[in-house]
């Protein structure tokens, strides 16, 4: 039992030698300043690992880091760079390329930058519908979409603007709501109370009230018209059997991507096992140990998914000890 450990040590050694030396190659011949601030998946994806020696394998949990976000606090400790973290999503903020460990790299011959990535880039497109109580407000202005009913918050905005004018309903940082208006954004209830609204309010009432549609843009193609909002990405972390830790994304597959593919990709960025899970409502990607923080940095930096798009619980911050 006592060799085995004597060689695990060893193991780890070399693990954690392999992966500091292959770092400071990258800090020295691939990442600029321009770049940063860097997501920390996107620098151990594609700036640490195309850097590592020809035949060697680089695995964080081998090491006595065990993960990312572990290693790159021990470089800021170190001096060699900073990281901030900002809702549970690391990224490196600065780089000190005076230092020793990485100016001793600075001679080595860069590794060319991968292509690049072939990943599906993701974005989605709100759409509104006003309801006929808000027709003479949209009426003059003709919708633009192929179906010829829906408008994006800017076109609604415009209709908004154009009406108020039109009809001089505005009193400075005010609008006074005509009949319609107040028909179409209140309940019956409501209505004497309201004669008049501030304009980002009428905006916002008048979005309100309109039926939501949305169009997914993968690479340039575009769905056709889906009603309803978009789903989010939406992760959850839980317990399972011998009380381990696993972290759960579901809905990926509304945003085009590849279950197998993402799940490759985070064995290797969480440097954990995976799985997909059947469930009576779709697929999900389980990921060994709580990967929060790896998995919404990858959707943002590879699939080009908006925050605004993930439901990811928050990451509790860590106690400074004293």
């Amino acid at each position: 039992a006592a060799a085995a450990a004597v060689d695990e040590a060893a193991d780890r050694a070399q693990m954690d030698a392999l992966l500091e030396r292959t770092a400071m190659h990258a800090l020295a011949t691939r990442v600029t300043p321009d770049m940063l601030p860097l997501l920390a998946s996107t620098f151990y994806g594609s700036h640490l690992l195309p850097c590592r020696p020809a035949g060697t394998t680089i695995d964080i949990k081998l090491s006595t880091y065990k993960r990312l976000a572990k290693f790159l606090e021990a470089l800021q400790t170190r001096g060699v760079l900073t990281i901030q973290e900002t809702k549970g999503v690391m990224s490196i903020t600065s780089i000190n390329e005076r230092h020793d460990a990485i100016a001793e790299h600075e001679g080595d011959e860069a590794v060319p930058v991968a292509p690049e990535e072939t990943a599906p880039r993701t974005s989605m497109i709100l759409l509104y519908e006003p309801p006929s109580s808000l027709a003479p407000v949209f009426r003059p202005c003709p919708s633009t979409d192929p179906t010829g009913r829906v408008y994006n918050a800017s076109q609604v905005r415009g209709a908004v603007v154009a009406y108020v004018k039109q009809n001089n309903l505005s009193q400075g940082k005010t609008v006074t709501l005509d009949p319609i208006l107040n028909d179409a954004l209140f309940k019956p209830s409501e209505r004497a109370a309201h004669t008049h609204i501030k304009f980002d309010d009428l905006q916002q009432r008048v979005l309100a009230v309109m039926r939501p549609h949305h169009r997914l843009v993968i690479n340039d193609n575009v769905s056709p018209l889906r009603k309803g909002t978009p789903p989010k990405v939406h992760m959850e972390t839980a317990r399972r059997a011998s009380n381990k830790m696993v972290t759960l994304i579901a809905h990926l597959e509304a945003y085009g991507i590849d279950l197998k593919e993402f799940a490759h990709d985070m064995q290797r960025i969480a440097a954990a096992s995976t799985a997909l899970d059947e469930t009576p409502h779709g697929t999900r990607v389980v990921v060994q140990g709580d990967a929060v923080s790896e998995v919404t940095a990858h959707l943002i930096s590879h699939y080009g998914i908006p925050p605004t798009l993930i439901d990811a619980p928050v990451q509790k911050q860590k106690k400074k000890k004293k």
